[in-house]
């Protein structure tokens, strides 16, 4: 399903480790030399900035494009052709993505980005032109999930992946309007998505675990379910507090930067539900107390773990050295795994030739 050659982004996946392992001085020049060798990547991946610039300048051809189409072809024509050209253009930035990762090798380039989302949009936007009427939310979010799926699927795309979870959740929030559903549903999504291992989709992963984490807690925050849903449940107080606190705690155990992350962007909106309902203080002071206290526990903190305790430590450590650890010895046994012929354990005397009673010939 996934449109990229798997064996060049194992390719690209073992020449990154192994560029981390010389880095960290873990193999030698001459290992790092064959390992390139024995794992050629054809894979056009620019860096950020050239990518950036890429997908500026085929949005903006794309653009220009679809434009110039619709002044040739839709002098005085209907919305009904508009909507069928929209498609079409759509088709057409879509198979030009698909020419440029087989043909070209494109990998995340920039170009093949600003095909991907030009095409979903106008597709997008092409079926949502019915006739002279605009189709219903729910059936626009059906749309997104399904265009949302696919891409990520078929190009592992983040952004496709936010989009049709949030079209997920859409749907089930319009029909079910039940807090308590949602963050069931929620919870139900992050487990799967954990036991779900693919290194192909391990990004977007990342992106249904963070995203999961937040319309959990966005489901049982009092502030939201009050405003939303115009339930007064007290119930939710201990959900709004509780839940960014569980995931600290899971995070640390754990070691879950996703969670550990998540849950100190959530303690801030648990403040936040607090202060809008309980004003313990005025704001000027609150808003003091709280950075004052903040910088306390970060200093305490950043005493207590200048020695590594279980595996938590603050002090500064490269990502790019732990990954080269964990790949150094996978990497060198990929690509030296072939061994020389053994020794023989025995000495081979010289040819001779000999008979009869003296010797003649050599010897």
């Amino acid at each position: 399903m996934l449109a990229y050659n798997k064996t060049q982004l194992d390719n690209l996946e073992i020449i990154t480790a192994t560029e981390k392992a010389f880095k960290q001085q873990y193999i030698t020049g001459e290992e790092r030399d064959s390992i390139v060798a024995a794992h050629p990547v054809n894979l056009y991946t620019p860096n950020i900035f050239l990518r950036v610039g890429i997908f500026i300048l085929t949005t903006i051809i794309a653009a220009f494009s679809l434009g110039l189409l619709s002044l040739m072809l839709l002098h005085g024509g209907s919305e009904e052709i508009y909507r069928g050209l929209l498609i079409i253009f759509g088709i057409l930035c879509y198979g030009a993505a698909e020419w440029l990762i087989k043909e070209k090798h494109h990998y995340k380039s920039g170009a093949d980005d600003a095909l991907i989302y030009f095409s979903s949009i106008c597709i997008f936007c092409g079926i949502t032109l019915m006739n002279h009427y605009i189709l219903s939310d729910r059936i626009m979010a059906l749309i997104i999930v399904i265009l949302g799926t696919y891409f990520t699927l078929r190009f592992a795309d983040m952004i496709a992946t936010a989009a049709a979870f949030v079209g997920v959740m859409y749907l089930l929030f319009s029909y079910l309007h039940n807090p308590w559903i949602m963050m069931v549903a929620s919870l139900g999504i992050y487990l799967l998505v954990i036991k779900l291992k693919n290194k192909y989709y391990a990004n977007n992963s990342i992106v249904l675990q963070a995203l999961s984490l937040l319309t959990l807690y966005a489901a049982g925050n009092y502030f939201i379910v009050r405003e939303v849903t115009e339930q007064n449940q007290q119930i939710f107080w201990v959900s709004t507090v509780l839940i960014p606190l569980i995931y600290l705690f899971l995070g640390i155990y754990k070691k879950d930067r996703t969670l550990l992350r998540i849950g100190l962007i959530l303690i801030a909106a648990m403040v936040f539900t607090i202060r809008y309902y309980h004003s313990i203080a005025p704001l000027e002071v609150a808003m003091t107390f709280a950075g004052a206290g903040m910088i306390l526990i970060a200093y305490m903190l950043l005493r207590y773990l200048k020695t590594p305790k279980n595996g938590f430590t603050s002090e500064e450590i490269d990502d790019e050295q732990t990954g080269a650890i964990q790949l150094e010895s996978l990497i060198i046994a990929q690509t030296f795994h072939k061994t020389g012929a053994p020794e023989k354990d025995h000495f081979d005397f010289g040819g001779g030739s000999g008979g009869g009673g003296g010797a003649t010939g050599d010897y």
